[in-house]
């Protein structure tokens, strides 16, 4: 298994492979399972139970190489993320005019004491800097950082344009809250909106417990209508 890695999945078709195997013969390979999935490195000898078990260890290797895969992409998204923010924070505090007010000194001493607490004195001229202001909410960008492939959101967008859907941050929130409870991959849950021109989403039509609502009615989902 890999580091930090404290789960793997188990395929209802499985039965396919072990049912011809007695209930002893099932627990041996099952034992036989946890201690492979623990890195114990285990030793099947009965060749029965072995030819079980290579189908089961092929299928624990390719969703291991899909977990490192989906792993460094979520780790080069979120560092992409955080670069673009600190960039547009330098980028605001840059362009931020800087007022300058001038008022009358008596003293000509250039030894005046300067003050700092939101205002400067220096040479009888009184510099005053504004606080940088807010970053504005980019829709389309915190779906682009948070891993969405580009022409994925270009596509969507156009759906929740033609359907009058307000691009808010808690609209953003409230779709990335039903992505992550849905546990899909969330360009797939995209391409699904998109198929469907769902505006937004809810985890519950995946999984398959309640029906979207029709297209035509406004508010697709719960966060739609924020």
């Amino acid at each position: 298994m890999a580091e930090n890695k404290k789960s793997f999945i188990l395929y209802s078709d499985l039965i396919k492979s072990i049912e011809h195997l007695t209930n002893e013969e099932k627990g041996i390979l099952f034992n036989h399972l946890l201690e492979y999935v623990n890195d114990r490195n285990p030793v099947l000898t009965d060749r029965l139970i072995l030819t079980a078990w290579k189908p089961i260890e092929l299928q624990l290797k390719r969703d291991l190489v899909k977990f490192e895969q989906v792993k460094v992409k979520r780790s080069e998204a979120g560092k992409a993320s955080a670069e673009a923010r600190a960039l547009k924070i330098t980028q605001q505090t840059l362009t931020n005019p800087t007022s300058v007010d001038f008022v009358q000194h008596n003293s000509t001493n250039p030894t005046d004491t300067v003050n700092v607490n939101d205002t400067v004195n220096v040479n009888d001229t009184v510099i005053k800097k504004e606080p940088p202001k807010g970053v504005l909410f980019n829709f389309k960008n915190s779906l682009i950082d948070y891993g969405f492939e580009p022409l994925l959101v270009d596509r969507w967008l156009e759906v929740r344009k033609k359907q009058k859907a307000v691009n808010t941050d808690v609209a953003y929130h409230g779709f990335i809250r039903e992505i992550e409870k849905c546990g899909k991959d969330k360009n797939e849950v995209m391409r699904i909106c998109i198929e469907k021109s769902w505006r937004g989403f809810d985890a519950s039509w995946i999984l398959g417990k309640t029906e979207p609502p029709p297209q035509k009615r406004r508010g697709s989902s719960m966060f739609d209508e924020m």
